[in-house]
């Protein structure tokens, strides 16, 4: 019964996938009137009613069209009204033509197309002279090429035999001289030998790029002899680009318009395949894929009734998806009572991709709940990308993930609720940006470049955001900033830096132009997003248009053009203080280099954040930012010289702090639509191919699952014991204070197990401390624990396994950590634990405990790493035994650093750095070192004893040879 039911199903998708490929190929489907001087395509589907806003929007849009006089080499682009009634339009004239010949031909063309498509929401309109398309949809920068018309010439050539070639080498000519130029335009002649001259003009619209203009162009002319084959002239008319040709002259010979093309030896056009019947054709085909349907079917039941089983699936594929976090899924009915049935007055703003409430649990929690519109196209693809990142990082400056929630049509990410909701609400608010004062807003920026600093390349996999913004940067209740809005992050492994995309989604002026025009993602995209934001920062303005004086400008324009007539004070916020100029100067400064247009000459985010932490970092001079427009002082911004087009990538979109927008950018194409037919059922095949590939995975069993939630971290003992042989002494690692670590081999890969000692007196308590703060943790360069084994007196810790042993990237051991809140610096203990040499003197003598207790331990393993010695006591020449922090400083004072190097690193190591580590490690950032903590004078430094006074000296103890690596010391 079950593959009766399939079988019916997909002989149905079979015809179905037939029936579609029929219509699309159907392309000559546009409406002319009788002269063919008018065509136009009101597309089916979506309408308005007369009077409502849409009608209003459009109406509004179209006249700005033909009201407009400025010189736009004839192309208009504009939006206008909001979702879901906003309108999209283009509007292009013939390159040939003047600005009254452009207007006048604009206006007839809107009066018609408004009464022949009175009610359709997207339409297209073709006159001799100019084109008008607009649409509910974006369509600007977008190559379109459906719906097509054929418009052929009367009569018919005398003898097409030699016309065709020189007509397809003057055709491909042409379109390689207009999509190198900025109007995308070209017209030219050539005169078949002994016979008529030949008159073309092709052309595309100035949106899309060469790439995309040269390929609508070229797969428009091998469509001439399906539209105009034996005729004396035609006309191929498509959304993004058309061409037309003649015996006689049709454009106007306006100045650098004409090419004259000689045909003397003109190059051999494409040949088409000769075409088979449509019919026969059509016929060939469903036979064909019926018959492969049948047989795959049958082939699926044959294999189900063979193993007898059955797979079933979950009534929601989606939460099969997110197995990583199956633990952080809320009830849909808990959340809509947290926020109130989702009303009003909890909603805290709207998002590219749905609405945000605040709710509060029962337990009392506060929490920020994102409801992913259930009419988003985007809304399932980065509903399950924002729950997998966000369960993979954890950083204070990045909006923490408490769990999410999938009910049929319903998706909800819940979030910790942030009080000061986002950073537009108070740079960009009149009354609440002037309690930003600056030390707020440097540390608003100081904490973002350290939220992309962990994205890209201190969390585990490197995370590109593609989305920064003032609105997807919340502040807290002490207005730090978490990142937020993960929903078009994109996924790197650690070691990748770039990568490409065919779709382009971002907002208006935060988006780097390299994934604007060519769709390449990279670290340094968020590099500029970051710099816009810096500068709105500083500025208080968007970076959307404003006034300034008699001009309208961008951000990046008035900042670069302030910046070069050395007036940077004009983009300061006029609220902040003189007392902060040099640090908000220096703010700018970083923001133009992050807004530069090469993307080399930007920073990354690492090289920011030093420049923000270390004022006396010398920054270099910055180059001129992506989208500068050129202008000249009273002039109006948009009117744009060609040259000046040509120096800069400027750009015509009309800015919005709010619109999101995307657009496809097409890299392939299909070679000619009559191929459709064949291709869409090869692709039907394809599809089922994968589909049962599909159902062959789903039916395996499930084997491990490498990613588990908190809940499913702890380990059965018995399968701990079987995978290191029982503690076999072959598969010891290494032993440290508390116990052993063992190699294991789990799943088919290699773990690591850290056997607490049962004679231990901290064990207990390490224990708990350890998986507690672990399990916290997302690093690189923090060991990355698998999961945990209680049984009895067994405590067994599952890390990772390092193949290098110790003293690599990773930092190990958590046993002794000591947790504090984020703005706690020090604290106390009355119990010692460490080990000799690498404790400060203020914890082992008073308990004292801060973050700086790790700086003077890492200055120790900077010493020892340059070194290669053991900071215990060592030999020198063969006779006295000395500490290595003693024998460092040492020859620090007696200028013979380069002793401390490890003699295998002498001809290889640059001596500038290893002095610098060594200086490092001695004063970790005091610019002279004094002498180091437990410092023991020797018979080598008697000659330094004269010059020292007791009182002076760091602490100082006879310290006798242990190399016990534990030891306890209780505070008095």
């Amino acid at each position: 019964m079950g593959c009766s039911r399939s079988l019916i199903l997909f002989i149905n998708l079979a015809i179905t996938s037939n029936l579609v490929a029929l219509i699309i190929a159907q392309d000559d489907d546009a409406s002319c009137t009788e002269r063919a001087d008018y065509c136009w395509k009101c597309t089916d589907g979506a309408t308005y009613t007369p009077g409502d806003m849409y009608q209003v929007n459009l109406k509004s849009l179209l006249s700005s069209f033909s009201s407009n006089t400025q010189n736009n080499y004839g192309f208009y682009n504009s939006s206008m009204g909001k979702h879901p009634n906003n309108v999209n339009g283009i509007a292009l004239c013939r390159g040939d033509l003047s600005q009254d010949l452009c207007q006048a031909c604009l206006n007839t063309s809107i009066g018609r197309v408004l009464q022949t498509c009175s009610t359709q929401k997207e339409a297209i309109f073709w006159a001799e002279r100019c084109m008008v398309r607009y649409s509910y949809n974006l369509i600007y920068g977008i190559e379109k090429q459906y719906p097509v018309k054929y418009v052929p010439g009367a009569e018919f050539l005398d003898n097409p035999q030699p016309f065709q070639p020189v007509l397809d080498y003057l055709l491909h000519n042409l379109s390689d001289r207009a999509a190198s130029s900025l109007k995308k335009f070209a017209a030219g002649h050539a005169t078949v030998p002994g016979a008529e001259t030949i008159y073309a003009l092709v052309q595309c619209t100035p949106d899309i790029d060469k790439k995309n203009c040269s390929n609508c162009l070229k797969e428009s002319i091998l469509e001439i002899e399906r539209c105009c084959g034996g005729k004396k002239g035609g006309r191929v008319l498509k959304p993004s680009c058309s061409f037309r040709y003649e015996i006689n002259s049709f454009f106007l010979p306006t100045a650098n318009s004409l090419v004259d093309i000689p045909a003397s030896d003109p190059a051999p056009a494409p040949k088409e395949e000769k075409k088979k019947s449509n019919i026969k054709q059509i016929v060939i085909t469903i036979v064909v894929v019926l018959v492969a349907f049948v047989t795959i079917l049958s082939s699926i039941c044959i294999f189900l009734r063979l193993t007898k089983r059955r797979v079933k699936l979950d009534e929601d594929e989606n939460s099969k998806e997110i197995n990583l976090v199956e633990s952080l899924q809320y009830d849909f009915e808990t959340i809509r009572s947290a926020t109130d049935d989702f009303s009003d007055a909890n909603k805290l703003g709207r998002g590219g991709f749905g609405a945000v409430y605040k709710g509060r649990l029962l337990n009392g929690q506060p929490i920020a709940v994102k409801r992913l519109s259930k009419y988003s196209e985007q809304g399932d693809r980065e509903f399950k990308n924002e729950v997998m990142l966000l369960a993979l990082l954890q950083h204070r400056n990045l909006v923490r993930l408490l769990g999410f929630c999938l009910k049929t049509d319903e998706r909800l990410l819940i979030y910790e609720y942030v009080p000061n909701t986002s950073l537009d609400h108070f740079i960009f608010d009149t009354n609440n940006h002037e309690h930003l004062d600056w030390e707020t807003r440097y540390k608003i920026i100081g904490g973002i470049a350290r939220g992309i600093l962990y994205l890209h390349e201190d969390s585990r996999v490197r995370i590109i955001h593609r989305d920064l913004k003032t609105s997807n940067i919340l502040l807290d209740e002490d207005m730090n900033p978490k990142i937020a809005d993960f929903g078009m992050a994109r996924l790197f492994a650690i070691d990748q830096t770039q990568g490409d995309t065919r779709t382009v989604r971002g907002t208006y002026g935060y988006m780097a132009p390299e994934y604007v025009i060519h769709g390449r993602i990279s670290v340094k995209m968020d590099v500029f997003s970051f710099g816009v934001l810096v500068l709105e920062i500083v500025s208080g303005k968007k970076i959307g248009s404003f006034r300034y004086g008699e001009n309208e400008v961008d951000l990046l324009t008035y900042a670069w053009r302030n910046w070069r007539e050395d007036t940077i004070e004009n983009i300061i916020d006029p609220v902040l203080t003189a007392s902060s100029r040099i640090e908000t100067m220096r703010c700018i400064h970083i923001g133009l280099l992050c807004v530069q247009e090469n993307v080399v000459d930007r920073p990354t985010v690492a090289s920011v954040v030093s420049m923000l932490n270390s004022q006396s970092l010398a920054l270099s001079v910055p180059s001129q930012p992506a989208f500068y427009i050129h202008y000249k002082t009273g002039s109006d911004i948009s009117t744009l010289t060609e040259s000046d087009q040509s120096k800069s990538l400027s750009s015509r979109l009309k800015f919005s702090d709010s619109y999101c927008f995307q657009f496809e950018i097409r890299n392939e194409r299909n070679s000619n639509r009559s191929a459709v037919i064949i291709v869409m059922p090869t692709v039907g095949l394809v599809i089922i191919v994968i589909i049962i590939g599909v159902i062959l995975r789903m039916r395996k069993p499930k084997k491990h699952v490498e990613s588990r939630s908190a809940e499913s971290l702890q380990f059965d003992f018995g399968t701990i014991r079987a995978a290191t042989d029982n503690f076999s002494d072959s598969n010891k690692l290494g032993q440290d204070g508390f116990g052993a670590v063992y190699q294991a081999c789990q799943w088919a890969r290699k773990i690591a197990v850290k056997r607490l000692s049962r004679d231990s007196r901290q064990g207990d308590q390490e224990f708990k401390n350890e998986v507690l703060l672990v399990t916290k943790l997302q690093h690189q360069n923090l060991v990355r624990l698998l999961g945990f084994c209680l049984e009895g007196n067994e405590r067994l810790l599952v890390y990772e396994f390092v193949p290098n042993a110790s003293l690599d990237q990773f930092i190990f051991d958590f046993g002794m950590a000591r947790l504090f809140v984020v703005d706690q610096n020090q604290g106390d203990t009355s119990r010692i634990v460490g080990t000799y040499g690498c404790m400060a003197p203020e914890y082992v003598y008073h308990g004292k405990f801060s973050v700086k207790s790790y700086v003077f331990s890492f200055g120790v393993l900077v010493l020892e790493i340059c070194s290669g010695h053991k900071n215990s006591s060592f030999h020198i020449n063969g006779k006295q035994r000395i500490f290595l922090a003693i024998y460092a400083w040492i020859n620090w004072r007696e200028e013979t650093a380069l002793n401390l190097l490890d003699s295998t690193l002498m001809a290889t190591v640059s001596k500038a750095e290893i002095l610098r580590c060594i200086h490092i490690g001695h004063s970790l950032n005091l610019p002279i070192p004094s002498a180091p903590a437990f410092f023991a004078h020797s018979s080598m430094d008697l000659k330094y004893n004269s010059g020292l006074k007791q009182s002076s000296r760091s602490r100082s103890a006879e310290i006798s040879e242990n190399e016990a690596s534990i030891t306890e010391l209780y505070a008095r």
